[in-house]
């Protein structure tokens, strides 16, 4: 048996309102789909699918992670080296100080 939401009703009457101001509801997977076509087309490869372009738009996605998780490493080893200049710096400061006082 099809189970059928408590809304469905009023979900049923936005869409025929929306319809008749001349919007329409268009599920995401559907403008996702629609998206791949038009972009396959565009590019006029005769090999072109949609699973073709969502395989490349994840390596792309994947590659942008990848240059992304460098870039925050790299700011990490930044940030390390300057507070270790700073912690060197404070103990040399401090034993200074310390060898100034026994004097």
């Amino acid at each position: 048996m099809v189970s059928i939401p408590e809304n469905y009703p009023q979900q049923l009457k936005t869409n025929i309102d929306l319809e008749k101001a001349g919007l329409q509801f268009i599920s995401f997977l559907e403008l996702q789909e629609t998206v791949c076509d038009n972009t396959a087309k565009n590019r006029q490869s005769p090999g072109a699918d949609v699973e073709g372009c969502w395989i490349q738009r994840e390596m792309e996605r994947k590659q942008q992670r990848e240059k992304w998780v460098q870039v925050m490493m790299k700011a990490r080893r930044r940030r390390r080296r300057w507070w270790r200049k700073q912690l060197i710096w404070w103990r040399t400061l401090s034993s200074v100080i310390l060898a100034e006082g026994q004097r």
